[in-house]
């Protein structure tokens, strides 16, 4: 399991299921007006979403055809194993998002 921040705030928590995963908000994230939804695929809601509504958003998030095939390696997976390479990456996935193993908090020198 692996909990999703936005920004500095945990949003979220990304759940494997299978080869997908599951993505649901935390109370916190959908009490806060000011913090916005990770994207509009994914509006603020208490329902989890399911891999065919989530999977896309996180899956875009790493690296694509060569590069992803290096980090892969790097890494020891498959470049298909997209649950594996946002574990390995995710607190490094461009833009406000990044994924950290679930209870550890980001660095601080991330935030």
């Amino acid at each position: 399991m692996f909990d999703v921040y936005l920004f500095d705030v945990r949003a979220g928590s990304l759940v494997p299921r299978g080869r997908g995963v599951r993505f649901t908000y935390t109370q916190e994230a959908l009490e806060d007006d000011g913090l916005p939804a990770l994207s509009v695929s994914l509006p603020k809601r208490p329902e989890p979403y399911p891999d065919s509504r989530s999977g896309p958003f996180f899956r875009n998030l790493l690296p694509e055809q060569a590069y992803r095939r290096l980090v892969a390696a790097a890494v020891g997976t498959a470049p298909d194993n997209s649950i594996a390479l946002l574990g390995a990456i995710g607190g490094e996935c461009p833009g406000a998002v990044s994924i950290w193993p679930a209870g550890s908090p980001p660095p601080r020198n991330c935030q």
